[in-house]
C-alpha cells in the first residue's frame, strides 16, 4: 500500500475478535475426531507410534492455528485523509487490495446481526461502501462496531465533499 503525497492513515480497522475465536472453536472441533480416534487404538500401537502421532497432530493443529492467526491480522480497512483502503488476503500468498476516494463514496450499508449487536462481544457485521456506480467498491466483513465505522467513514466523505 503505497500512499500519495500529502496522503496520511487516520486509522486502522480490523476484524471482530469473536469470529476468529469462533474459527479456532471449528478448529479444535475439527481436530478432536483424530485425537479420539487414537485413544481408541493406543492399546494396538507402540509407545513410539503414538507419540509420533500426537506429535505430527499438535504440528498440523499449530500450522493451522498460525495460518488463521495470520489471515485474521493481516486483514484490515485502512483509512487515510483522502481515502479507503481495504487489504483483503485470501490465502497468505494472494491478498487483494481494493481502494476508494471519499468523493466517490455514495453510501455506506452496514449489515449487523439484529438485537445479538446490542452485546459487545457479538457487535460486528459487514460494511459496504457503494460508489457512484451503485456497485459495492469495497465490503470489509466481521468489522467490529458497524455502526460508529459507518459513522465515522460518512463524517470523513462529508468533510471531503464540502
Amino acid at each position: 500500500m503505497l500512499l500519495t503525497k500529502d496522503e496520511f492513515v487516520l486509522k486502522i480497522f480490523y476484524h471482530h475478535y469473536t469470529p476468529y475465536f469462533l474459527n479456532v472453536f471449528k478448529l479444535v472441533f475439527f481436530i478432536m475426531p483424530f485425537y479420539l480416534i487414537l485413544y481408541l487404538i493406543k492399546d494396538a500401537l507402540t509407545f513410539k507410534v503414538i507419540f509420533i502421532v500426537h506429535l505430527v497432530l499438535l504440528f498440523i493443529f499449530i500450522a493451522l492455528l498460525i495460518y488463521l492467526t495470520l489471515i485474521y491480522w493481516l486483514d484490515r480497512l485502512v483509512i487515510t485523509n483522502k481515502r479507503v483502503i481495504f487489504i483483503d488476503w485470501k490465502y497468505l500468498t494472494v491478498k487483494k487490495i481494493s481502494e476508494v476516494e471519499f468523493g466517490d463514496i455514495i453510501d455506506v450499508e452496514v449489515h449487523t446481526s439484529g438485537i445479538f449487536s446490542k452485546f459487545k462481544f457479538l457487535d460486528f457485521g459487514s460494511i459496504d461502501l457503494l460508489t457512484s456506480t451503485s456497485k459495492v467498491a469495497i465490503s470489509f466483513p466481521q468489522a467490529a462496531y458497524p455502526i460508529k465505522l459507518r459513522t465515522y467513514i460518512q463524517s470523513l466523505t462529508d468533510l471531503y465533499k464540502k
